[in-house]
């Protein structure tokens, strides 16, 4: 069948390919937001692709034979591909507890911290307690992290967690730092 114009061939193939979704007019389309336009645009161009082109390049393009490998005995079996691609969970360490003045410098390290998959760490800190909430530098991403002490009027505990993500799972260490007021 052929179409006066590429405009009548995409009218028919867009109610073929929606009326199979969802009744839309071509006033309804236009009402759409710009996003649902592209994702239909896209959908269309997937269906026609697989109805039309696929069968016609399938059928000019003949892909070569692979065979089987000759030494099937030493082929790895289900349950050691499985064990071969599990994750080990992290190693989180956030250092030790720490004492320190008030407007002093503390430094929190989690470079002890490890994976035995060898797979890239991502640090996060966050402090679960304690007053004031202080600035970790250079940001709570970095594996070693700073703040300077808030002023207390009382000795202040202030509590950080630290997570380690790997990629596959995220394993969560606490650090505490005990703050002294200033002495009178």
């Amino acid at each position: 069948m052929m179409y006066a114009s590429i405009d009548a061939f995409r009218v028919v193939m867009q109610k073929l390919a929606i009326n199979g979704l969802a009744e839309f007019s071509d006033l309804e389309l236009e009402r759409r937001s710009s996003v649902m336009k592209a994702w239909l645009r896209t959908a269309i161009a997937s269906v026609l692709y697989v109805l039309l082109v696929a069968p016609i390049v399938g059928c000019l393009v003949s892909l070569p034979e692979v065979a089987p490998p000759e030494d099937t005995d030493n082929l790895p079996t289900q349950q050691e591909i499985r064990e071969s691609l599990a994750n080990e969970p992290p190693v989180a360490n956030a250092g030790e507890d720490q004492d320190a003045d008030q407007g002093e410098l503390v430094v929190l390290d989690a470079t002890g911290s490890t994976d035995p998959d060898r797979n890239r760490l991502i640090f996060i800190w966050t402090q679960t307690d304690g007053e004031p909430l202080v600035d970790l530098q250079p940001n709570p991403f970095s594996s070693i992290v700073t703040f300077e002490t808030p002023a207390v009027l009382d000795e202040t505990v202030l509590t950080f967690q630290l997570a380690i993500v790997d990629g596959f799972s995220v394993e969560f260490d606490e650090v505490a730092v005990t703050v002294q007021p200033a002495a009178e």
